[in-house]
Parts: structure tokens; C-alpha cells; sequence
């Protein structure tokens, strides 16, 4: 997991998940309003782990 402050009260995180072989990138914008973290935004795109990628 990787975590990405944007301001003081705002956080991007991305990881990636695998449940039952299906494997998808994700990303959340996570918020800070009073004393709790409220989720504003997410997405999951899903990836082939086998497909070869350029480099």
C-alpha cells in the first residue's frame, strides 16, 4: 500500500488486491472530517498478473 498525503486533511492511497485469483489495481481518496476518515473516492481497475508488460 502506498499512502500519499495531500493535505493535512486529505490522503490518495493505491494498492493492489487479489481475491480469488482477480486481481485489480485500486486507489482512495480518503478525508478527514472532525475525529474520523470518510472515504470520498474509489476505483478498482482489474489487471491480468500473467500479461507481460513493456520494458
Amino acid at each position: 500500500m502506498r499512502a500519499v498525503r495531500l493535505a493535512p486533511d486529505t490522503v490518495h492511497l493505491t494498492f493492489d488486491t487479489d481475491h480469488n485469483g482477480r486481481c485489480a489495481h485500486r486507489s482512495s481518496l480518503w478525508r478527514r472530517t472532525g475525529r474520523q476518515w470518510l472515504l470520498h473516492f474509489h476505483q478498482g481497475t482489474l489487471y491480468d498478473p500473467d500479461a507481460v508488460t513493456g520494458g
